[in-house]
């Protein structure tokens, strides 16, 4: 909540703004002025959520400068008048102009801090009151397709319940329940060379498969096809039918429509991709078998070559499940964005035994190895590491998985790897916030002549100011506001040691009032700054 102080005497003006712990309130003090016709050309740059606002001023008084504010601004702050008169007319023209309270001088600290802490409270209610149920209702039109994605990609997933399914589907306005038979269809671009070896450019990867999708909700998407992302850099379409015809009539349909989308794709964009069809299911919880079959048969283009529609294959006992790769490489990322190692490895036990049991399963956990390895280099890549920068000295572990031949053994490999990317992932977030924090403190010693606020500070650094605030505070042990005023009075000292004149060392470290200068330095010392200065020459003698 940003707070803006219009009152033309120096020493009040400043009283409010540093007597008070705004910070510990989440408020801000974003400004300060002294003059109400310059405070109206400067609220739309500092928008202040709340005003505290003095009735005489110099060029334009403060009622004044309230229906300007009416008037002119379409976000109307909250305005609390600070008043020396108590006078019916100015309190009449208060209230009729929206001011939320009018306090007579002298008001104390705390009478001033609950004002500003209730009209906080006041916004917050208002803030909550225009999420009313139109405006809701409009979101959720803008966001209905992305939802809409959203849900087909977790039932595609396997990731609902049946009764969950239909809920969300009724939910959503797709009721998928009206049809009786659901195929999953996958589509990537091809590599350049029809082979594994040879991709195109990362930076080309998804602008061709956004161009796929483009092409594939063109010629195919209907209310009987739904087109959505993948999570690998491909696309899936869900054909749903509900007419009373044989599954070989409708195989053949989906086999017609993926052949003539991939014919497109070559005509429009110059390069071929692949599909991949898992077959039909005919119960909606089952869609995720599928999907699952539609990955495998994708991935026979690597022995068949580009520009070609698989069917579902046999599939064969010992080979890889694409959809567990998958899921692994989410758990990975997930344990390392949460540092929940425990967790995502318990979630991730099927992949570490599926099928490992026999002795005989060797290459298959050499296999498992690749993936897996390959999920690391894309991770760090995508982080713009290296993975020698990661690992140091340890590199030697990054290649270890040539030597396991245990489930277990798999599992600590997999458990000690994101350990060590999550140190690494650590030093580089803690250099990047004591980098903050120095620029921080070299922003405060370049500008000890002026008033120096987190607002300001946060903006030339351009943080957010409660993040700059919690940050400052953990590395510094010290509030912002605190070590600003520390500094100042400990410079304050230096200069009165050096013979300078206390109003000097006032205007020197930006207080404009001097006694107000001497009211802060000695509730800080203890002693005025005169005092100070006598007793620090009297040391020199």
């Amino acid at each position: 909540m940003n707070l803006m102080i219009i009152e033309d005497e120096v020493r009040v003006a400043n009283g409010i703004a540093f007597n008070i712990d705004w910070e510990k309130h989440d408020i801000a003090v974003v400004g300060i002025s002294n003059n109400g016709k310059e405070a109206l050309e400067i609220i739309p740059k500092w928008e202040p959520d709340i005003i505290i606002l003095d009735i005489h001023m110099p060029e334009m008084d403060g009622l004044q400068l309230a229906k300007s504010i009416r008037n002119e601004y379409k976000s109307l702050p909250k305005i609390i008048i600070l008043s020396g008169h108590d006078d019916f007319y100015f309190a009449q023209t208060a209230i009729e102009l929206g001011v939320c309270q009018y306090l007579l001088k002298p008001a104390g600290d705390e009478e001033i801090r609950r004002a500003v802490l209730s009209a906080s409270e006041e916004i917050k209610l208002e803030w909550k009151e225009q999420n009313n149920l139109a405006k809701l209702k409009k979101k959720w039109a803008e966001n209905l397709p992305q939802l809409q994605e959203l849900f087909f990609q977790k039932w595609i997933f396997g990731k609902y319940s049946e009764y969950e399914t239909l809920r969300r589907s009724e939910e959503f306005m797709l009721n998928i329940s009206h049809y009786t038979k659901y195929t999953i269809a996958t589509v990537a671009m091809d590599p350049l060379h029809g082979d594994d070896s040879t991709f195109h450019p990362e930076e080309d990867v998804s602008l061709l498969t956004f161009s796929l999708k483009c092409i594939a909700q063109e010629c195919l998407e209907s209310e009987k096809c739904k087109v959505i992302s993948n999570l690998n850099e491909s696309i899936i379409i869900c054909f749903l039918d509900n007419k009373e015809q044989s599954e070989a009539a409708v195989l053949h349909h989906v086999n017609k429509q993926i052949t003539k989308l991939l014919a497109t794709v070559k005509e429009c964009l110059g390069v071929s991709a692949s599909a991949g069809i898992g077959g039909i299911v005919n119960e909606i919880n089952k869609v995720h078998q599928s999907y699952e079959k539609a990955q495998a048969a994708l991935k026979e283009r690597l022995m068949y070559g580009g520009d070609i529609v698989i069917p579902q294959q046999t599939t064969y006992e010992n080979e890889l499940n694409f959809t567990t790769l998958d899921n692994v490489e989410k758990q990975i990322e997930i344990a390392l964005e949460t540092r929940n190692l425990d967790a995502s490895l318990e979630l991730m036990d099927p992949f570490f035994t599926e099928g490992l049991e026999a002795s005989n399963q060797l290459d298959m956990i050499r296999e498992k190895m690749m993936y897996v390895q390959s999920f690391f280099i894309k991770y760090i890549q995508k982080q713009q590491w290296s993975i020698t920068e990661v690992f140091g000295e340890e590199w030697s572990d990054f290649n270890a998985w040539t030597t396991i031949d245990t489930a277990e053994e798999l599992k600590q490999w997999l458990y000690q790897l994101m350990k060590k990317m999550l140190k690494y992932t650590d030093k580089k977030r803690d250099c990047k916030r004591h980098q903050l924090v120095n620029e921080a403190l070299m922003i405060i010693e370049k500008n000890m002549d002026q008033e120096i606020t987190l607002n300001q500070v946060s903006q030339s650094l351009f943080v957010n100011a409660s993040y700059l605030s919690r940050l400052f505070k953990k590395e510094m042990e010290v509030s912002f506001s605190r070590y600003v005023l520390v500094r100042k009075m400990e410079r304050a000292k230096q200069l009165l040691a050096q013979g300078k004149k206390v109003y000097f060392t006032a205007g020197v470290l930006g207080y404009k009032d001097v006694s107000y200068f001497s009211k802060v330095f000695r509730k800080h010392w203890g002693i005025t700054p005169g005092e100070m200065k006598e007793n620090l020459m009297d040391q020199h003698i």
